[in-house]
């Protein structure tokens, strides 16, 4: 059965957009990392490639070669657009950065992110 295949981006301010990936299941199973943002590029012309990132239950959705399925993305999966910030620099490690409240730095992945 055809039906379209969409995802839901939720832009930088909020705003949810619905974007038809493709018309049929097979098409769905082999979509790419890489053909989602192509997708999404072309709704949100004003973001920059290098600029902006896509999370999907917190993970960043950079390796562009894999599929959607690699990463639990299913039809009305809610995919949210982050911009990069500039700045930052060198390595993190124990000495760098703000700690928690005992002073220790904590990992990206015990960060949760709340959309």
């Amino acid at each position: 059965m055809e039906r379209n295949h969409q995802v839901i981006v939720r832009g930088l301010w909020g705003d949810k957009v619905v974007v038809n990936l493709c018309r049929t299941e097979e098409q769905f199973k082999n979509m790419t990392v890489r053909q989602l943002k192509e997708k999404i590029w072309e709704k949100f012309p004003w973001l920059v490639e290098g600029d902006s990132r896509l999370i999907f239950r917190y993970k960043f959705l950079d390796e562009d070669d894999a599929l959607l399925s690699d990463y639990g993305i299913q039809h009305k999966s809610v995919i949210q657009v982050i911009t990069k910030l500039p700045g930052g620099g060198g390595p993190i490690d124990e000495n760098s950065g703000m700690g928690d409240k005992t002073g220790k730095n904590r990992s990206m992945e015990s960060l949760k992110l709340s959309f």
